[in-house]
C-alpha cells in the first residue's frame, strides 16, 4: 500500500451509505458445474471529496459460494493517479484493487461512454497488473489484474475470496489521496461465478 494512502486509513471506515440492491443478470451454467451472475448500481454518480474516502455498497441477495470474483468500475479525475480503490466484502475482508495508478486527465472506463456504459474490470486472470502503469498516463479499459495480485500467490487479489458466501453486502471504497481536486464515481459491477448453495 503505497504511503499516501496509510494517511488516509482512518477515513477508509467510512459510513455505511445507502444499499443499492442491484437488478442481478444470470448466465448459463458454465465449466466444473459453477453459475454465473453480475449485479450493477447501474449508472451512477458519487462525489469522491479530495483527501477524504467514500463507499457505495451493493447488495447481493443470492446464495453460493464464490469460484471466481471479478469488479468492474467506472470513475472520473483530473489526475487518476490520486484515486484508490478497495473492495470489502460482506465479513469485511478487504482487497486492494488500485492506488497511485495512471497520470494525469486519464479515468477508469471510457471517458466517451459515461457510467456503466464502459467500466474497468479488475480480474485476478488477466494478463498485465494495474501497477504496471504507475505514472503512466492511459484511459484504464482493463482487464488488469488487482494491486494486491501476487504472481505464483494463487490466494491474493480477488482469489482471496474464493470459497466465501456471495450473499451479504458488499462495498467498494473509493479514496481520493492528494489535494486539489476530487473525482466521481460512476459505476460499480461484480461478477460472480459460484456454487448455488443446496
Amino acid at each position: 500500500m503505497h504511503t499516501r494512502i496509510a494517511r488516509l486509513a482512518p477515513a477508509l471506515v467510512v459510513p455505511a451509505l445507502a444499499a443499492t440492491v442491484a437488478v442481478a443478470t444470470a448466465a448459463p451454467a458454465n465449466a466444473a458445474g459453477a453459475e454465473e451472475f453480475t449485479v450493477s448500481t447501474g449508472t451512477i454518480v458519487k462525489a469522491i471529496p479530495d483527501q477524504d474516502a467514500v463507499s457505495q455498497a451493493l447488495v447481493v441477495k443470492k446464495a453460493g459460494k464464490i469460484k471466481d470474483l471479478n469488479v468492474s468500475l467506472a470513475a472520473e479525475h483530473n489526475v487518476i493517479a490520486d484515486l484508490s480503490f478497495f473492495l470489502e466484502s460482506p465479513t469485511g475482508r478487504l482487497v486492494h484493487l488500485t492506488s497511485g495508478n495512471g497520470g494525469i486527465g486519464d479515468g477508469y472506463g471510457s471517458q466517451k461512454v459515461d457510467g456503466c456504459g464502459s467500466t474497468t474490470t479488475f480480474n485476478d486472470e488477466a494478463d498485465v497488473n494495474v501497477r504496471d502503469f504507475e505514472g503512466v498516463n492511459t484511459t484504464f479499459s482493463g482487464p488488469y489484474q488487482p494491486e494486491s495480485r501476487q504472481l505464483n500467490q494463487p490466494t491474493t487479489g480477488l482469489s482471496k475470496l474464493d470459497e466465501t458466501k456471495t450473499r451479504g453486502a458488499w462495498k467498494l471504497i473509493a479514496a481520493d489521496t492528494d489535494e486539489l481536486a476530487g473525482g466521481k464515481l460512476e459505476c460499480f459491477k461484480l461478477n460472480f461465478k459460484y456454487n448455488p448453495a443446496n
